[in-house]
Protein backbone atom coordinates (compact mmCIF):
# COMPACT_ATOMS: atom_id res chain seq x y z
CA UNK A 1 0.00 0.00 0.00
CA UNK A 2 2.69 2.89 1.00
CA UNK A 3 4.44 1.97 -2.30
CA UNK A 4 1.72 2.54 -4.11
CA UNK A 5 0.59 5.38 -2.66
CA UNK A 6 4.16 7.05 -2.81
CA UNK A 7 4.22 6.27 -6.51
CA UNK A 8 0.72 7.82 -6.98
CA UNK A 9 1.30 10.96 -5.06
CA UNK A 10 4.74 11.48 -6.92
CA UNK A 11 3.38 11.28 -10.09
CA UNK A 12 0.85 13.61 -9.56
CA UNK A 13 2.81 16.58 -8.47
CA UNK A 14 4.99 15.79 -11.66
CA UNK A 15 1.53 16.32 -13.30
CA UNK A 16 0.63 19.48 -11.40
CA UNK A 17 4.34 21.25 -11.64
CA UNK A 18 4.23 20.21 -15.61
CA UNK A 19 1.01 21.87 -15.91
CA UNK A 20 1.77 24.93 -14.03
CA UNK A 21 5.33 25.62 -15.56
CA UNK A 22 3.57 25.07 -19.20
CA UNK A 23 1.21 27.70 -18.00
CA UNK A 24 3.50 30.28 -16.65
CA UNK A 25 5.98 29.57 -19.66
CA UNK A 26 2.82 30.71 -21.76
CA UNK A 27 2.36 33.57 -19.97
CA UNK A 28 5.08 34.64 -20.13
CA UNK A 29 5.07 34.31 -23.75
CA UNK A 30 2.40 36.98 -23.76
CA UNK A 31 3.70 39.52 -21.59
CA UNK A 32 7.00 39.23 -23.56
CA UNK A 33 5.00 39.71 -26.81
CA UNK A 34 3.18 42.58 -25.32
CA UNK A 35 7.29 44.48 -24.31
CA UNK A 36 8.73 43.13 -27.78
CA UNK A 37 7.50 45.68 -30.26
CA UNK A 38 8.07 48.38 -32.98
CA UNK A 39 8.24 50.54 -30.21
CA UNK A 40 10.92 48.86 -27.76
CA UNK A 41 12.96 48.31 -30.98
CA UNK A 42 13.18 51.79 -31.94
CA UNK A 43 14.12 52.36 -28.21
CA UNK A 44 16.74 49.76 -28.17
CA UNK A 45 18.51 51.04 -30.80
CA UNK A 46 18.49 54.32 -30.10
CA UNK A 47 20.09 53.32 -26.67
CA UNK A 48 21.98 51.55 -28.70
CA UNK A 49 23.17 54.44 -30.99
CA UNK A 50 23.89 56.93 -27.89
CA UNK A 51 26.00 54.29 -26.23
CA UNK A 52 28.39 54.02 -29.66
CA UNK A 53 27.65 57.65 -29.86
CA UNK A 54 29.01 57.97 -26.21
CA UNK A 55 32.12 56.34 -27.00
CA UNK A 56 32.98 58.41 -29.90
CA UNK A 57 31.92 61.54 -28.99
CA UNK A 58 32.98 62.23 -25.66
CA UNK A 59 35.87 62.11 -23.08
CA UNK A 60 39.54 61.88 -24.20
CA UNK A 61 38.05 60.78 -27.53
CA UNK A 62 36.18 64.09 -28.25
CA UNK A 63 39.42 66.11 -27.06
CA UNK A 64 41.41 64.37 -29.39
CA UNK A 65 39.62 64.36 -32.23
CA UNK A 66 38.73 68.09 -32.17
CA UNK A 67 42.54 68.77 -31.97
CA UNK A 68 43.15 66.41 -34.94
CA UNK A 69 41.28 68.24 -36.51
CA UNK A 70 43.12 71.56 -36.57
CA UNK A 71 45.59 69.41 -38.83
CA UNK A 72 46.05 71.80 -41.85
CA UNK A 73 46.32 70.30 -45.28
CA UNK A 74 47.52 73.91 -47.09
CA UNK A 75 50.62 73.98 -44.68
CA UNK A 76 51.35 70.48 -45.96
CA UNK A 77 51.07 71.52 -49.77
CA UNK A 78 53.29 74.44 -49.18
CA UNK A 79 55.81 71.96 -47.18
CA UNK A 80 55.55 70.14 -50.50
CA UNK A 81 56.34 72.98 -52.81
CA UNK A 82 58.79 73.86 -50.79
CA UNK A 83 60.60 70.45 -50.46
CA UNK A 84 60.34 69.97 -54.46
CA UNK A 85 61.97 73.10 -55.39
CA UNK A 86 64.78 73.43 -58.05
CA UNK A 87 66.31 75.06 -55.10
CA UNK A 88 66.86 71.22 -52.89
CA UNK A 89 68.06 69.16 -56.28
CA UNK A 90 65.41 66.53 -55.84
CA UNK A 91 66.69 65.79 -52.34
CA UNK A 92 69.15 63.34 -54.57
CA UNK A 93 71.53 61.73 -52.58
CA UNK A 94 75.22 63.32 -52.56
CA UNK A 95 73.91 66.54 -53.99
CA UNK A 96 73.44 69.87 -51.91
CA UNK A 97 70.26 70.18 -52.69
CA UNK A 98 70.04 67.32 -50.04
CA UNK A 99 71.82 69.02 -47.33
CA UNK A 100 69.91 72.37 -47.49
CA UNK A 101 66.71 69.80 -47.36
CA UNK A 102 68.44 68.32 -43.97
CA UNK A 103 68.56 72.11 -42.65
CA UNK A 104 65.46 73.17 -43.54
CA UNK A 105 63.63 70.01 -41.83
CA UNK A 106 65.86 71.17 -38.44
CA UNK A 107 64.29 74.70 -38.80
CA UNK A 108 60.94 73.60 -38.65
CA UNK A 109 61.54 71.20 -35.89
CA UNK A 110 62.98 74.51 -34.40
CA UNK A 111 60.21 76.51 -35.04
CA UNK A 112 57.56 73.85 -33.85
CA UNK A 113 59.75 73.82 -30.61
CA UNK A 114 61.23 70.24 -30.84
CA UNK A 115 63.29 69.67 -28.07
CA UNK A 116 66.76 68.80 -30.58
CA UNK A 117 68.05 64.30 -30.53
CA UNK A 118 70.75 64.33 -32.72
CA UNK A 119 74.40 64.65 -31.72
CA UNK A 120 76.11 67.48 -29.70
CA UNK A 121 72.59 69.07 -28.88
CA UNK A 122 71.62 69.44 -32.67
CA UNK A 123 69.18 68.30 -34.84
CA UNK A 124 71.68 66.42 -36.85
CA UNK A 125 72.98 62.46 -36.84
CA UNK A 126 76.12 61.84 -39.08
CA UNK A 127 76.19 58.89 -41.31
CA UNK A 128 78.40 58.03 -44.12
CA UNK A 129 76.87 55.81 -47.36
CA UNK A 130 78.34 54.38 -49.99
CA UNK A 131 76.74 54.45 -53.61
CA UNK A 132 77.15 54.66 -57.04
CA UNK A 133 75.89 57.40 -59.97
CA UNK A 134 75.67 57.31 -63.19
CA UNK A 135 78.14 60.21 -64.97
CA UNK A 136 76.33 59.69 -68.39
CA UNK A 137 73.16 57.96 -69.78
CA UNK A 138 74.13 54.01 -70.13
CA UNK A 139 74.29 53.09 -73.79
CA UNK A 140 72.76 49.76 -75.44
CA UNK A 141 72.65 49.15 -78.63
CA UNK A 142 71.24 45.96 -80.72
CA UNK A 143 73.05 44.63 -83.78
CA UNK A 144 69.84 44.79 -86.12
CA UNK A 145 68.14 46.75 -88.47
CA UNK A 146 65.28 47.91 -86.14
CA UNK A 147 65.39 51.10 -84.40
CA UNK A 148 67.87 52.45 -81.16
CA UNK A 149 66.94 51.81 -77.92
CA UNK A 150 65.63 54.74 -75.43
CA UNK A 151 66.96 54.82 -71.77
CA UNK A 152 64.29 55.05 -69.49
CA UNK A 153 61.74 53.17 -72.20
CA UNK A 154 63.05 50.50 -73.89
CA UNK A 155 66.04 50.09 -71.17
CA UNK A 156 67.77 51.36 -67.55
CA UNK A 157 70.54 50.17 -65.44
CA UNK A 158 69.96 46.86 -63.31
CA UNK A 159 69.94 48.07 -59.35
CA UNK A 160 71.76 44.60 -58.10
CA UNK A 161 74.17 43.98 -54.91
CA UNK A 162 77.19 45.14 -56.48
CA UNK A 163 78.76 47.73 -58.68
CA UNK A 164 77.25 48.31 -61.95
CA UNK A 165 80.00 49.81 -64.43
CA UNK A 166 81.61 48.89 -67.07
CA UNK A 167 82.14 48.16 -71.19
CA UNK A 168 81.21 45.22 -73.17
CA UNK A 169 80.74 44.55 -76.66
CA UNK A 170 79.70 40.68 -77.70
CA UNK A 171 76.71 37.87 -78.28
CA UNK A 172 73.70 37.70 -76.43
CA UNK A 173 73.18 34.24 -74.50
CA UNK A 174 70.15 32.94 -73.41
CA UNK A 175 70.80 31.75 -69.55
CA UNK A 176 68.31 30.14 -67.28
CA UNK A 177 68.90 27.92 -64.62
CA UNK A 178 67.14 26.06 -61.73
CA UNK A 179 67.91 25.98 -57.98
CA UNK A 180 71.66 25.81 -57.95
CA UNK A 181 73.60 24.16 -55.60
CA UNK A 182 76.62 25.97 -54.05
CA UNK A 183 79.41 25.11 -52.14
CA UNK A 184 81.19 26.73 -48.96
CA UNK A 185 83.75 28.19 -51.42
CA UNK A 186 80.97 29.90 -53.76
CA UNK A 187 81.64 27.35 -56.42
CA UNK A 188 78.18 25.95 -58.62
CA UNK A 189 79.65 22.72 -59.76
CA UNK A 190 76.68 22.76 -62.43
CA UNK A 191 78.36 25.64 -63.70
CA UNK A 192 82.04 24.42 -63.08
CA UNK A 193 84.15 25.38 -66.76
CA UNK A 194 81.35 27.85 -67.82
CA UNK A 195 83.39 31.12 -69.14
CA UNK A 196 80.67 34.25 -70.40
CA UNK A 197 83.45 36.70 -70.13
CA UNK A 198 82.79 37.70 -73.32
CA UNK A 199 78.96 37.64 -73.67
CA UNK A 200 75.91 39.50 -72.29
CA UNK A 201 73.50 37.34 -70.40
CA UNK A 202 69.94 37.72 -71.12
CA UNK A 203 68.59 36.65 -67.96
CA UNK A 204 65.06 35.39 -67.54
CA UNK A 205 63.99 37.78 -63.99
CA UNK A 206 65.99 39.67 -61.59
CA UNK A 207 65.88 37.27 -59.25
CA UNK A 208 68.03 34.86 -61.54
CA UNK A 209 70.45 37.86 -62.02
CA UNK A 210 70.81 38.46 -57.90
CA UNK A 211 71.51 34.70 -57.85
CA UNK A 212 74.36 34.64 -60.37
CA UNK A 213 75.72 38.04 -58.53
CA UNK A 214 76.40 36.09 -56.15
CA UNK A 215 78.39 33.27 -57.79
CA UNK A 216 81.75 33.16 -58.89
CA UNK A 217 80.94 32.82 -62.47
CA UNK A 218 82.84 35.15 -65.57
CA UNK A 219 80.17 37.55 -66.84
CA UNK A 220 81.08 40.28 -69.35
CA UNK A 221 77.48 42.03 -69.18
CA UNK A 222 73.91 41.04 -68.25
CA UNK A 223 70.59 42.29 -69.56
CA UNK A 224 68.01 41.38 -67.55
CA UNK A 225 64.47 40.82 -68.31
CA UNK A 226 61.99 43.13 -66.22
CA UNK A 227 59.32 41.54 -64.42
CA UNK A 228 56.95 45.20 -64.83
CA UNK A 229 58.10 47.28 -67.81
CA UNK A 230 57.23 49.95 -65.43
CA UNK A 231 59.93 49.37 -63.17
CA UNK A 232 62.01 50.95 -66.38
CA UNK A 233 60.57 54.49 -65.50
CA UNK A 234 61.87 54.47 -61.79
CA UNK A 235 64.61 56.41 -60.68
CA UNK A 236 67.23 53.96 -58.28
CA UNK A 237 70.73 54.24 -56.01
CA UNK A 238 72.54 51.92 -57.48
CA UNK A 239 75.21 49.67 -55.22
CA UNK A 240 78.58 50.93 -54.77
CA UNK A 241 79.98 47.41 -52.68
CA UNK A 242 82.80 46.09 -54.06
CA UNK A 243 82.00 42.54 -55.87
CA UNK A 244 85.31 41.16 -55.99
CA UNK A 245 86.15 42.17 -52.19
CA UNK A 246 83.05 40.31 -51.16
CA UNK A 247 83.86 36.98 -53.43
CA UNK A 248 87.40 37.26 -52.66
CA UNK A 249 86.52 37.41 -48.40
CA UNK A 250 84.74 33.80 -49.23
CA UNK A 251 86.96 32.33 -51.55
CA UNK A 252 91.28 33.25 -51.24
CA UNK A 253 92.68 31.11 -54.16
CA UNK A 254 89.88 32.30 -56.87
CA UNK A 255 90.70 35.64 -58.68
CA UNK A 256 88.89 38.23 -58.05
CA UNK A 257 86.24 38.33 -61.04
CA UNK A 258 85.59 42.34 -62.57
CA UNK A 259 83.07 44.66 -62.44
CA UNK A 260 80.50 44.16 -65.52
CA UNK A 261 77.63 46.57 -66.84
CA UNK A 262 73.95 45.40 -65.68
CA UNK A 263 70.71 46.71 -67.67
CA UNK A 264 67.04 45.60 -67.38
CA UNK A 265 65.28 45.25 -70.61
CA UNK A 266 61.72 45.42 -71.44
CA UNK A 267 60.33 42.35 -72.68
CA UNK A 268 59.84 43.94 -76.04
CA UNK A 269 63.38 44.54 -76.32
CA UNK A 270 64.05 40.45 -75.00
CA UNK A 271 61.47 39.60 -77.95
CA UNK A 272 63.53 41.52 -80.30
CA UNK A 273 66.75 39.70 -79.47
CA UNK A 274 65.42 36.60 -79.91
CA UNK A 275 63.70 36.45 -82.86
CA UNK A 276 66.39 36.36 -84.92
CA UNK A 277 67.24 32.54 -82.95
CA UNK A 278 64.13 31.11 -83.67
CA UNK A 279 63.11 31.54 -80.64
CA UNK A 280 60.73 33.49 -78.00
CA UNK A 281 60.64 34.94 -74.98
CA UNK A 282 57.48 32.72 -73.75
CA UNK A 283 58.07 29.49 -74.76
CA UNK A 284 62.26 30.32 -73.37
CA UNK A 285 60.20 31.42 -70.41
CA UNK A 286 58.29 28.36 -69.87
CA UNK A 287 61.77 26.33 -70.28
CA UNK A 288 63.05 28.04 -67.58
CA UNK A 289 60.12 27.58 -65.36
CA UNK A 290 60.36 24.13 -65.59
CA UNK A 291 63.93 23.60 -64.52
CA UNK A 292 64.93 20.77 -62.15
CA UNK A 293 67.61 21.64 -59.57
CA UNK A 294 71.03 22.27 -61.12
CA UNK A 295 69.78 21.94 -64.56
CA UNK A 296 70.69 24.76 -67.06
CA UNK A 297 69.73 26.10 -70.12
CA UNK A 298 71.99 28.00 -72.76
CA UNK A 299 70.90 29.63 -75.64
CA UNK A 300 73.23 31.60 -78.23
CA UNK A 301 70.63 33.94 -80.19
CA UNK A 302 73.64 34.78 -82.88
CA UNK A 303 72.70 38.32 -81.97
CA UNK A 304 76.05 41.06 -81.27
CA UNK A 305 75.28 43.67 -78.76
CA UNK A 306 76.95 46.17 -76.92
CA UNK A 307 76.14 48.02 -73.73
CA UNK A 308 78.37 50.83 -71.60
CA UNK A 309 77.54 52.55 -68.18
CA UNK A 310 80.04 55.08 -67.01
CA UNK A 311 79.70 55.40 -63.47
CA UNK A 312 81.57 57.15 -60.01
CA UNK A 313 81.58 55.22 -56.86
CA UNK A 314 81.36 57.51 -53.90
CA UNK A 315 82.32 55.86 -50.75
CA UNK A 316 81.88 57.14 -47.36
CA UNK A 317 80.11 60.19 -48.04
CA UNK A 318 78.53 62.14 -45.43
CA UNK A 319 74.61 62.40 -45.00
CA UNK A 320 72.24 63.73 -42.12
CA UNK A 321 69.63 62.18 -40.29
CA UNK A 322 67.36 65.34 -38.63
CA UNK A 323 65.79 63.65 -35.03
CA UNK A 324 63.38 66.20 -32.55
CA UNK A 325 61.16 64.71 -29.67
CA UNK A 326 58.55 66.08 -27.30
CA UNK A 327 59.60 64.74 -23.67
CA UNK A 328 56.23 63.04 -22.03
CA UNK A 329 54.85 65.09 -19.36
CA UNK A 330 54.95 65.31 -15.50
CA UNK A 331 51.79 63.30 -16.08
CA UNK A 332 53.63 60.55 -17.45
CA UNK A 333 55.58 60.86 -14.71
CA UNK A 334 52.42 61.25 -11.90
CA UNK A 335 50.85 58.05 -13.74
CA UNK A 336 54.50 56.49 -13.15
CA UNK A 337 54.88 56.93 -9.78
CA UNK A 338 51.56 54.60 -9.59
CA UNK A 339 54.14 51.92 -11.08
CA UNK A 340 52.72 52.34 -14.75
CA UNK A 341 55.60 54.20 -16.45
CA UNK A 342 54.71 55.94 -19.49
CA UNK A 343 57.30 58.79 -19.90
CA UNK A 344 59.45 56.65 -20.57
CA UNK A 345 58.08 55.09 -23.68
CA UNK A 346 58.85 56.27 -27.06
CA UNK A 347 56.57 56.69 -30.32
CA UNK A 348 58.92 56.80 -32.96
CA UNK A 349 57.23 58.47 -36.01
CA UNK A 350 59.49 57.87 -39.30
CA UNK A 351 60.16 59.47 -43.23
CA UNK A 352 62.24 59.53 -45.12
CA UNK A 353 63.84 62.80 -47.28
CA UNK A 354 65.84 61.95 -49.70
CA UNK A 355 66.15 60.15 -53.36
CA UNK A 356 68.11 58.61 -55.36
CA UNK A 357 70.86 59.97 -57.27
CA UNK A 358 69.87 62.31 -60.09
CA UNK A 359 69.58 61.20 -63.34
CA UNK A 360 72.53 61.55 -66.29
CA UNK A 361 70.06 62.91 -69.02
CA UNK A 362 68.38 65.82 -66.90
CA UNK A 363 65.55 64.08 -66.45
CA UNK A 364 63.07 65.64 -62.94
CA UNK A 365 62.44 62.94 -60.22
CA UNK A 366 60.86 65.51 -58.08
CA UNK A 367 59.55 63.02 -55.59
CA UNK A 368 56.30 65.25 -54.38
CA UNK A 369 54.54 62.27 -53.33
CA UNK A 370 57.40 59.78 -52.32
CA UNK A 371 58.56 60.96 -50.05
CA UNK A 372 57.98 64.90 -49.59
CA UNK A 373 54.27 64.32 -48.49
CA UNK A 374 55.55 61.85 -45.57
CA UNK A 375 57.89 64.50 -44.66
CA UNK A 376 55.22 67.40 -44.96
CA UNK A 377 52.12 65.16 -43.14
CA UNK A 378 54.63 64.89 -40.14
CA UNK A 379 55.86 68.36 -39.96
CA UNK A 380 51.85 69.73 -40.07
CA UNK A 381 51.40 66.56 -37.38
CA UNK A 382 54.30 68.08 -35.09
CA UNK A 383 52.49 71.49 -35.18
CA UNK A 384 49.11 70.41 -34.35
CA UNK A 385 50.54 68.63 -31.40
CA UNK A 386 52.77 71.20 -30.38
CA UNK A 387 50.38 73.96 -30.89
CA UNK A 388 47.13 72.91 -29.08
CA UNK A 389 46.01 72.00 -25.66
CA UNK A 390 47.49 68.64 -25.78
CA UNK A 391 50.47 67.13 -23.60
CA UNK A 392 51.54 63.29 -24.51
CA UNK A 393 52.24 61.30 -21.32
CA UNK A 394 54.78 59.38 -23.31
CA UNK A 395 57.65 60.60 -25.51
CA UNK A 396 58.01 61.44 -28.72
CA UNK A 397 60.68 60.96 -31.31
CA UNK A 398 60.26 62.60 -35.03
CA UNK A 399 62.52 61.16 -37.86
CA UNK A 400 63.34 62.66 -40.94
CA UNK A 401 65.86 60.11 -42.43
CA UNK A 402 68.15 59.60 -45.05
CA UNK A 403 67.34 55.95 -46.96
CA UNK A 404 69.62 55.62 -49.69
CA UNK A 405 72.71 53.91 -50.51
CA UNK A 406 74.56 51.43 -48.13
CA UNK A 407 76.14 51.70 -45.00
CA UNK A 408 78.50 49.21 -43.78
CA UNK A 409 77.69 46.74 -46.69
CA UNK A 410 74.02 46.98 -44.88
CA UNK A 411 70.83 48.68 -46.54
CA UNK A 412 69.12 51.56 -45.04
CA UNK A 413 66.17 51.61 -47.04
CA UNK A 414 64.18 50.79 -43.87
CA UNK A 415 66.00 51.76 -40.98
CA UNK A 416 65.77 50.01 -37.17
CA UNK A 417 64.59 52.86 -35.22
CA UNK A 418 66.50 52.02 -32.22
CA UNK A 419 69.75 53.60 -34.32
CA UNK A 420 68.28 57.50 -33.69
CA UNK A 421 68.32 56.94 -29.89
CA UNK A 422 71.85 56.53 -30.36
CA UNK A 423 72.19 59.55 -31.39
CA UNK A 424 71.47 61.90 -28.11
CA UNK A 425 73.27 61.06 -24.77
CA UNK A 426 71.15 58.46 -23.14
CA UNK A 427 68.52 57.81 -25.12
CA UNK A 428 69.17 53.93 -25.42
CA UNK A 429 68.99 53.47 -22.28
CA UNK A 430 66.11 55.71 -21.27
CA UNK A 431 63.37 54.92 -23.91
CA UNK A 432 61.71 52.26 -24.64
CA UNK A 433 60.31 52.30 -28.24
CA UNK A 434 56.57 51.09 -27.79
CA UNK A 435 55.73 51.35 -31.52
CA UNK A 436 57.02 52.97 -34.67
CA UNK A 437 54.93 55.06 -37.26
CA UNK A 438 56.57 54.95 -40.87
CA UNK A 439 55.13 57.80 -43.36
CA UNK A 440 55.49 57.14 -47.31
CA UNK A 441 53.57 58.13 -50.19
CA UNK A 442 50.57 59.62 -48.59
CA UNK A 443 49.31 62.30 -51.25
CA UNK A 444 48.72 60.52 -54.32
CA UNK A 445 47.71 57.15 -55.39
CA UNK A 446 44.48 55.29 -57.39
CA UNK A 447 43.32 53.67 -54.12
CA UNK A 448 40.22 55.26 -52.15
CA UNK A 449 42.11 54.99 -48.16
CA UNK A 450 44.81 54.26 -46.34
CA UNK A 451 47.01 51.01 -46.99
CA UNK A 452 48.50 49.60 -43.64
CA UNK A 453 51.34 47.07 -43.45
CA UNK A 454 52.09 45.59 -39.77
CA UNK A 455 53.53 42.20 -40.12
CA UNK A 456 52.18 39.89 -37.34
CA UNK A 457 51.03 43.54 -35.38
CA UNK A 458 47.60 43.74 -35.18
CA UNK A 459 46.73 46.26 -32.29
CA UNK A 460 48.56 49.22 -34.28
CA UNK A 461 46.78 48.03 -37.64
CA UNK A 462 43.41 48.39 -35.78
CA UNK A 463 44.12 51.57 -33.86
CA UNK A 464 45.23 53.07 -36.98
CA UNK A 465 41.69 51.53 -38.59
CA UNK A 466 39.81 53.26 -36.28
CA UNK A 467 41.56 56.61 -36.03
CA UNK A 468 40.81 56.74 -40.11
CA UNK A 469 36.99 55.50 -39.69
CA UNK A 470 36.56 58.21 -36.74
CA UNK A 471 38.02 61.09 -39.34
CA UNK A 472 35.75 59.56 -42.38
CA UNK A 473 38.50 58.03 -43.72
CA UNK A 474 39.02 54.28 -45.21
CA UNK A 475 42.11 52.29 -44.29
CA UNK A 476 42.46 48.46 -45.39
CA UNK A 477 45.69 46.47 -43.86
CA UNK A 478 47.87 45.09 -46.55
CA UNK A 479 50.62 42.35 -46.91
CA UNK A 480 53.54 41.33 -48.90
CA UNK A 481 51.35 41.11 -51.65
CA UNK A 482 51.67 45.01 -52.33
CA UNK A 483 54.26 46.05 -54.29
CA UNK A 484 56.48 46.79 -51.22
CA UNK A 485 59.77 46.17 -52.82
CA UNK A 486 59.43 50.04 -53.61
CA UNK A 487 60.28 50.47 -50.15
CA UNK A 488 62.25 47.39 -49.28
CA UNK A 489 63.65 46.45 -52.33
CA UNK A 490 63.17 42.60 -52.53
CA UNK A 491 63.03 42.50 -48.87
CA UNK A 492 59.47 41.93 -46.98
CA UNK A 493 59.32 43.62 -43.77
CA UNK A 494 59.40 40.63 -41.82
CA UNK A 495 62.84 40.39 -42.96
CA UNK A 496 63.76 43.40 -41.09
CA UNK A 497 63.89 42.05 -37.12
CA UNK A 498 62.04 44.62 -36.20
CA UNK A 499 61.13 44.03 -32.18
CA UNK A 500 58.71 46.75 -31.42
CA UNK A 501 55.24 47.15 -33.16
CA UNK A 502 56.20 48.85 -36.78
CA UNK A 503 53.29 50.35 -39.47
CA UNK A 504 54.13 51.95 -42.68
CA UNK A 505 50.96 54.18 -43.49
CA UNK A 506 50.68 54.83 -47.27
CA UNK A 507 47.69 55.88 -49.68
CA UNK A 508 46.74 53.10 -51.20
CA UNK A 509 48.20 52.76 -54.97
CA UNK A 510 51.05 55.15 -53.60
CA UNK A 511 53.54 53.16 -55.52
CA UNK A 512 52.22 53.71 -58.91
CA UNK A 513 54.09 56.84 -59.56
CA UNK A 514 57.02 56.15 -56.75
CA UNK A 515 60.64 57.29 -58.23
CA UNK A 516 59.29 58.55 -61.69
CA UNK A 517 59.08 61.60 -63.17
CA UNK A 518 55.41 61.91 -63.05
CA UNK A 519 55.72 62.39 -59.18
CA UNK A 520 54.84 65.85 -59.49
CA UNK A 521 53.24 68.07 -57.10
CA UNK A 522 50.81 68.48 -59.43
CA UNK A 523 49.77 64.69 -58.47
CA UNK A 524 49.26 65.54 -55.28
CA UNK A 525 45.47 65.58 -53.67
CA UNK A 526 44.82 68.22 -50.76
CA UNK A 527 41.83 65.96 -49.98
CA UNK A 528 43.92 62.75 -49.51
CA UNK A 529 46.56 64.80 -47.83
CA UNK A 530 43.66 66.27 -45.18
CA UNK A 531 42.29 62.99 -44.61
CA UNK A 532 45.75 61.09 -44.02
CA UNK A 533 46.99 63.75 -41.72
CA UNK A 534 44.24 63.64 -39.35
CA UNK A 535 43.98 59.73 -39.09
CA UNK A 536 47.43 59.95 -38.21
CA UNK A 537 47.00 63.06 -35.95
CA UNK A 538 44.29 61.42 -34.27
CA UNK A 539 46.46 58.07 -33.63
CA UNK A 540 49.35 59.68 -32.72
CA UNK A 541 47.76 61.31 -29.83
CA UNK A 542 46.11 58.06 -28.68
CA UNK A 543 49.36 56.09 -28.88
CA UNK A 544 50.85 59.53 -26.66
CA UNK A 545 48.45 59.02 -24.05
CA UNK A 546 46.34 55.59 -23.76
CA UNK A 547 47.63 52.79 -22.72
CA UNK A 548 44.45 50.46 -23.98
CA UNK A 549 44.18 50.99 -27.93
Amino acid sequence: LYPSLAFFVSALGVNLFGEGLRRLVKKGLLQLRRLVNRYTLVVLLMCALAFHFGQWETGSMLFYRRLASQFDSGRVMKQIETLTSPAFDERALGSQGMDQAADYIASQFSSCDLQAAGTNYTYFATHERTFESLDETPQLSIGDSAADLRYLRDYTVFAGMYRNVGKIEGEVVFLATGELTETVQGKVPALAGMDFSQDILLLPSPATANALEDLRVPIGGMLVIADDDSALNRRVTLSGQDRSFFLTLISNNAPPPDDYPKLLITKAVADRILASSGNSLRDLSDTAKALEKDEIVVVPTGVSSSMEIKATVHERMPVRDVIGYIPGTLAGEAISKQGLALDNHMIVVMAQYDSPPSSPDGTPFPGANDNASGVGIMLEAIRTMQESDYKPYKTFLFVAYSGEGSEGGNDVRKPDPSQFLRAAAFFSSSYKIEATIRLRGLGAGDGRGLALFSPGNLRLVHLFEDAAQRMGLRAQPVDDAMDMSVVFAGKTARDSGQESPDITLSWQGWERTSRTPSDTVDTISQTKIEKAGRALALALMILGRETNY
